[in-house]
């Protein structure tokens, strides 16, 4: 809100939910921000991207690239198995009942979300911010990935734009302990560097 950002879009499912240490740490402006859910990223990115407003995706991504091996396979959430012998019990029910919904989702999810290692990505390669071009007013969704894992292969290959925040490290610091100890920007920091920076050029 600060910088000047529109709205925030959480992706439904694997997102911390809105609670009150989440609404703690934004100071209260978690309440006054419009804020969506979105089921599925990546096809909303690319409506955004054909819709009228002709949105430009600018993901963050350090690792992805065309000729890169096929990532580590998805963990695959292990299977609950409810003992069913007191067939008329309703938390059994219940819980039965939740777990047939959750897996209902999943494949939903993973029909419409999975991703095309043929897929070449839109974006060619990764650019530091300062190579970033973006004209004057134009319509902008940054993508931030989790802490650790990123953004995925199948939205960063959406991207209009892959971009990292380089490191402004003396020549003699590259590698050397303890700055090779610190290798990213935490996802909260990052957003803001990005964001003022996206915020500069387009206004």
């Amino acid at each position: 809100m600060f910088i000047g950002v529109d709205g925030v879009l959480v992706n439904h499912r694997n997102a911390c939910g809105l609670t009150a240490t989440v609404s703690k740490v934004s100071s209260g402006a978690l309440e006054f921000i419009p804020l969506y859910s979105v089921r599925f990223v990546s096809k909303f990115l690319e409506d955004a991207q054909r819709a009228g407003g002709k949105f430009k995706v600018i993901s963050t991504d350090i690792q992805s690239s065309n000729d890169e091996e096929k990532g580590a396979p998805r963990e695959v959430e292990p299977e609950i198995v409810v003992d069913d012998s007191d067939g008329d019990s309703k938390i059994l029910r219940e819980i039965k009942e939740e777990r047939k919904q959750a897996q209902k989702e999943e494949a939903e999810s993973s029909e419409t979300e999975e991703e095309d290692d043929s897929k070449p990505f839109k974006a060619g390669s990764v650019i530091s911010i300062d190579e970033l071009k973006l004209g004057r007013d134009e319509n902008i969704i940054l993508v931030l990935g989790s802490e650790g894992e990123g953004v995925s292969r199948s939205i960063n290959r959406l991207a209009d734009f892959r971009v990292m925040i380089p490191p402004q490290l003396a020549t003699e610091q590259i590698g050397k302990y303890p700055f090779n100890m610190v290798d990213s920007l935490n996802v909260g920091v990052s957003a803001g560097v990005l964001i003022y920076h996206i915020r500069h050029m387009t206004k």
